[in-house]
């Protein structure tokens, strides 16, 4: 991967596969497996490194340790952008990236990237510009609420990129605040890509109690998911968060351990939110649009290892729409909705 990063300011910013193999393994094998899906075969171009050194700006461990420390905030947010420039997607990394998120070995890679693993290019920037002391929320207990991925066009994987991304948008909810951090990806000076991640920071609210930090954004009254016409069973193992943690660059610790998890307030850990929709995503391989718009939400933690069945279906409505939903196998409750629209 060829970068040139540089941080700037300016005015605003720029513009949470098929199905796992069955079975009952215990959580160590299942551990294992999910380890060795994060492996990456040594190569001329890549010397056999970890996948997480192939996102651009991946924050220092030092970076990272040092967002533990507790400070005084700003009230509002930077003016200020992160980019990365010359990006060129590694094709070890997509290839892990894809094992990964598949949930299997031997899993097709696309010809073009994957609007989710866009996603995991610019989420070093994103990561840097979160942990910034001078963001208005600590970056520890943030909750990705939310996601968009807009594929305007197939990216080749050869593809120069150059990746820029800035906060907007804090503003109350009625949990804490919220924010929104958009990345966009350009092409010769065309814009290919963009994506928009809302996250929540849990924190009393006038008038309110603390939120607990294991709840979930409720899913508004008599929403439920529309039977599916296509559905695939998940078995979902317990190293699934390092497993992603690994080949995006995210190590956040309520994914990677159960004593990690309880230091954040929960009994186990769960899987990433964009390593759910990735799946959700390479499940319909081949049947997405080229160019299309994904809208998503992340409702129920995954805890692992769980189970869980992806359904999805047309809208009736004709305009090509694509509806999908991730429900935890025992009651049907949903952990993701999202919305495929083409473009």
């Amino acid at each position: 991967m060829r970068v040139a990063a540089r941080t700037s300011s300016g005015a605003g910013s720029p513009s949470s596969g098929g199905s796992s193999s069955g079975g009952s393994s215990s959580d160590a094998r299942s551990d294992a497996r999910s380890d060795a899906l994060a492996g990456r075969a040594a190569s001329p171009a890549t010397g056999g490194r970890r996948p997480a050194s192939a996102v651009p700006l991946a924050p220092s461990p030092g970076l990272l340790a040092g967002a533990l420390l507790p400070r005084r905030r700003p009230a509002d947010l930077p003016d200020r952008v992160v980019e990365a420039r010359g990006v060129v997607a590694d094709p070890a990394h997509l290839d892990a990236w894809v094992r990964v998120c598949a949930g299997r070995t031997g899993a097709p890679v696309p010809g073009s990237l994957p609007g989710a693993f866009t996603h995991v290019l610019a989420s070093g920037a994103s990561m840097r510009l979160l942990l910034d002391p001078r963001s208005p929320l600590p970056p520890l207990g943030l909750v990705h609420v939310a996601q968009r991925l807009e594929v305007l066009r197939p990216v080749d994987v050869r593809e120069p990129l150059d990746l820029a991304v800035g906060a907007r948008d804090l503003r109350p909810h009625r949990r804490g605040r919220q924010l929104d951090v958009v990345a966009t990806a350009t092409a010769a000076g065309e814009v290919v890509w963009r994506g928009t991640s809302t996250y929540l920071h849990r924190e009393p609210v006038p008038g309110g109690a603390a939120p607990s930090s294991a709840g979930a954004p409720t899913l508004p009254a008599g929403e439920r998911p529309a039977p599916a016409a296509g559905a695939v069973r998940w078995v979902v193992p317990a190293g699934t968060g390092r497993a992603y943690a690994a080949v995006s660059g995210d190590p956040n610790p309520i994914h990677l351990s159960r004593p990690t998890a309880r230091l954040l307030g929960f009994r186990r850990p769960v899987a990433h939110g964009m390593w759910t929709l990735a799946h959700a995503l390479l499940d319909l391989e081949g049947r997405l649009p080229t160019a299309h718009d994904v809208t998503a939400r992340f409702l129920r933690p995954l805890a692992l290892p769980g189970r869980a069945v992806h359904g999805w279906r047309a809208q009736e409505d004709g305009d090509g729409v694509l509806s999908l939903a991730v429900r935890r196998e025992r009651d049907g409750e949903p952990h993701l909705l999202a919305d495929v629209a083409p473009l």
